[in-house]
């Protein structure tokens, strides 16, 4: 009888419900949603995105064709424009297309999905590792003259892919683009 106490705790610990909440917050507290950039061309100079007021994010192409997800993709150009908003570095960011900018200066930001990897299949989903990988190669162009002014590689990836779902990917993604943004933005003018 005096194990009973003890005993139920541990069940009610290990129950299904329980021991997935616990593993999902341990490892997304220690791995989560992360990213990363790889750059190919970078501005010359004392260059800052700050002479644009305005960006607009292109929704991104793929090279890998129904080897990644429409659930995966689909959500990265709203990410970006999130990610790219809450920064603060810009007057206006918009998906392109909406005719918004006007004939304002706009940063473009184009891409095209050129490697995804899911992760580690069944370890995924028992929390055992598997990194879920999306990488773009991502280019940020004068709008008006289609000048590349930054080119490379985009990345966002989740460690223990437990800790979130594939769709989460392009939040990497965003964080990645935004980090570009503001290595390449004069202090003085960051809001």
């Amino acid at each position: 009888m005096r194990w009973t106490g003890p005993l139920l705790l541990g069940i009610a610990l290990l129950a299904p419900s329980g021991c997935e909440f616990a593993a999902k917050q341990t490892f997304f507290a220690a791995e989560g949603i992360q990213s990363r950039s790889l750059e190919i061309k970078r501005p010359m100079g004392n260059f800052a995105f700050d002479r644009y007021p305005a960006v607009e994010v292109e929704k991104f192409g793929t090279r890998l064709g129904s080897l990644i997800p429409a659930r995966v993709t689909d959500p990265v150009q709203s990410r970006i424009v999130r990610n790219i908003t809450e920064s603060k570095l810009f007057d206006d960011v918009a998906f392109a297309g909406d005719g918004r900018m006007g004939d304002q200066p706009t940063l473009l930001v184009r891409g095209t999905f050129i490697d995804f990897h899911p992760g580690a299949g069944l370890n995924r989903t028992i929390a055992f590792g598997g990194e879920g990988l999306l990488t773009a190669m991502v280019s940020l162009e004068d709008k008006a003259t289609g000048e590349v002014l930054w080119m490379g590689h985009a990345s966002g990836f989740l460690r223990a892919t437990i800790a979130g779902k594939l769709e989460e990917l392009g939040e990497g993604m965003g964080e990645s683009i935004e980090d570009v943004l503001e290595r390449y933005h004069s202090p003085a003018t960051k809001k």
